[in-house]
């Protein structure tokens, strides 16, 4: 048992010296830019004072604050569908949900962060469920160009 212990966190430990050696080099470029009063040319700071959260505060917060209960199902009305295409150097923004937008610009169709499961998560069973249905069917959605 001992043996298969240490051989555990021998890989382990192994993993996380590759892992961070190899990460570094995947980094996008470090932000170079003029000095200002909350970029020292190296590091961004905060200019106010800012309380961090300690793990006894975080364990208070949940155990003694009252959330109350979850909004109910709401049924808000059906918008019409967005067009195929945008052309002309037009803009358009049609708000689909929580954080899905589909952004038309220019024959251009960007759907952000699609989401039209019934809970926001991978899993079906666990995870923040929906409130109310998208505000465009995944069927009324034109072809995507593009998803972020």
């Amino acid at each position: 048992m001992k043996k298969l212990i240490g051989w555990t966190v021998s890989i382990v430990a192994l993993l996380l010296i590759v892992a961070n050696v190899v990460g570094g080099r995947f980094d996008a470029p470090a932000y170079e830019g003029p000095h200002s009063d909350h970029f020292d040319g190296d590091r961004f700071h905060n200019v106010e004072p800012v309380d961090l959260p300690s793990l006894s505060r975080g364990l208070r917060y949940a155990l003694t604050t009252d959330h109350g209960p979850w909004d109910p199902w709401r049924e808000y009305p059906a918008f019409d569908p967005p067009p195929d295409r945008v052309v002309g150097g037009r803009l358009r923004v049609t708000y689909i949900n929580h954080a899905t937008t589909l952004i038309q610009v220019d024959s251009l169709n960007v759907l952000t962060d699609p989401i039209w499961s019934e809970r926001a998560s991978p899993f079906s069973w666990i995870g923040p469920e929906r409130r109310h249905a998208p505000g465009v069917r995944l069927d009324q959605l034109p072809r995507s160009t593009s998803c972020c």
